[in-house]
């Protein structure tokens, strides 16, 4: 079985309602308000027109046709899977098992439950895992590609080791795509919704708080010059950047307002024709995803 194939000592896991975990994951504050929390429901918001998940999902899951058009993968780790708008998108669009890893116990069995139970063999292709990113029971060199979107920020300061860790499980010919909060996107982010002494506080920490249903939780702010140079200090090569744009969340911002409500359902599909067709040239990013491998190659699309 593939699952015993990339599963390293288990250091005391075990299966809890398909999943393994340890019955319980040790980490930072923020993993500590994770636990206790039930998790975003992305997997339905992603249906959603008009919805900030509607909007970004549509950009990634454009990247990965790209990507995929090209590029075949044996086992993909999704790093900080939720409930799994990527990992269902790779089970219906890829051939490739996948780890599917993510510290909250509720939001992976809402992929295991809403999902996967009802969807037969993906059960078989999916090994489904509650762990802290800087130490996931897998071996080295298992994955062929790893995929971590907005996550890696929630490790504060042990980013480094999410990116260490991340580079050991990863092939030596595989691809690491990671995307992290753009620094500059968060502090605009604090302007708007907090005012300027939330701008401020937020340039002096490099953190960008976010509410929680257990309190906040807190995203380290990073430039794409930080998160180049922590890809380097592993000796993964940059082959590509691809952006992310802000426009999903200022159309949130308007909903949120109670603003353009209904036009912005009304025309989500036609915006995201727009938003699609501006990605080469987009400015203005809410994040930006590092395509990288510990080869020297060319870019992936």
């Amino acid at each position: 079985m593939w699952k015993e194939d990339v599963l390293v000592d288990q250091k005391g896991y075990r299966l809890i309602d398909g999943i393994y975990s340890r019955g319980e994951v040790i980490g930072n504050s923020n993993v500590d308000k994770m636990l206790l929390a039930p998790g975003t429901d992305f997997h339905s918001r992603v249906r959603v027109p008009g919805s900030q998940s509607y909007f970004d999902c549509a950009v990634v899951y454009h990247y990965l046709e790209r990507l995929f058009k090209g590029f075949s993968a044996k086992t993909v780790l999704d790093v900080g899977c939720g409930d799994g708008r990527v990992t269902t998108w790779l089970l219906e669009n890829t051939a490739a098992n996948i780890v599917a890893v993510d510290c909250s116990l509720d939001s992976l069995r809402r992929l295991q439950r809403r999902y996967l139970a009802q969807s037969e063999g993906y059960e078989r292709r999916v090994l489904l895992l509650q762990c802290n990113v800087v130490d996931i029971p897998l071996r080295e060199n298992s994955c062929d590609f790893v995929w971590a979107f907005e996550s890696l920020y929630y490790l504060l300061e042990d980013y480094q080791r999410g990116i260490n860790e991340l580079s050991r499980i990863l092939t030596d010919q595989g691809l690491l795509a990671n995307c992290d909060r753009d620094y500059e996107y968060g502090l605009i982010y604090e302007l708007l919704n907090k005012g300027p002494e939330a701008l401020l506080a937020a340039d002096k920490t490099k953190l960008m708080p976010e509410p929680g249903e257990e309190g906040d939780l807190q995203a380290r702010l990073l430039t794409r010059r930080e998160i180049r140079q922590a890809l380097k200090a592993n000796e993964l090569y940059v082959m590509a950047e691809s952006p992310v744009p802000a426009i999903s969340v200022m159309v949130s911002y308007l909903n949120s307002r109670g603003l353009f409500v209904d036009e912005i359902q009304r025309y989500s599909a036609e915006m995201v024709s727009l938003f699609l067709k501006l990605l080469p040239e987009t400015a203005f990013c809410k994040s930006t995803i590092f395509w990288s491998s510990k080869s020297q190659r060319g870019a992936p699309f």
